[in-house]
């Protein structure tokens, strides 16, 4: 698997919080892709050409009341203009590895095989790769999958192992 190390700046993107399933704790590595299932026809649509920067799938801090995490979902914008219906979401600059996805070669099944290898992913670097690395996880900053096109990554913010 293809992992690189780099540091982003602060960016911002707009679009929607997608709260735990039935009011259940969720668990980041084994729930990955968690937009996969849920029904967006509800929520209000993207602006036109809104992804082009692309989108990404980030796990919130947990809630303070609650205790459970967050999947946020929506476009990288500059824009500090937020649509009705939608919230801004702020991912602050870090040091990240960076994971790229396997693509999938079916699309037929509605996401099923994308979201899968999405899954794998966040399993395979918490459970194989945070072993073998110089790197341990920065649980003060914020994960997040990135969609741009067939490019799909996972960013988990690292810092050098004590």
């Amino acid at each position: 698997m293809n992992v690189t190390i780099e540091k982003k700046d602060n960016f911002s993107a707009i679009g929607y919080y997608i709260p735990p399933r039935d009011g259940s704790e969720v668990n980041m590595i084994e729930a990955g892709a968690y937009w996969f299932g849920v029904d967006f026809k509800d929520r209000p649509q993207y602006p036109a050409d809104s992804s082009a920067n692309g989108e990404i799938g980030a796990w919130t801090h947990p809630d303070d009341t609650s205790g459970n995490l967050n999947y946020f979902f929506g476009y990288i914008s500059s824009d500090a203009n937020v649509p009705e219906g939608f919230v801004k979401f702020d991912v602050p600059a870090a040091e990240y590895a960076a994971f790229d996805v396997p693509p999938a070669t079916n699309f037929t099944d509605n996401g099923k095989e994308f979201a899968e290898s999405i899954r794998a992913t966040w399993k395979y670097i918490f459970k194989e790769w945070f072993d073998t690395s110089e790197y341990a996880f920065d649980e003060t900053k914020v994960c997040f999958e990135f969609y741009h096109g067939e490019n799909s990554k996972i960013y988990i913010p690292v810092k050098a192992k004590a």
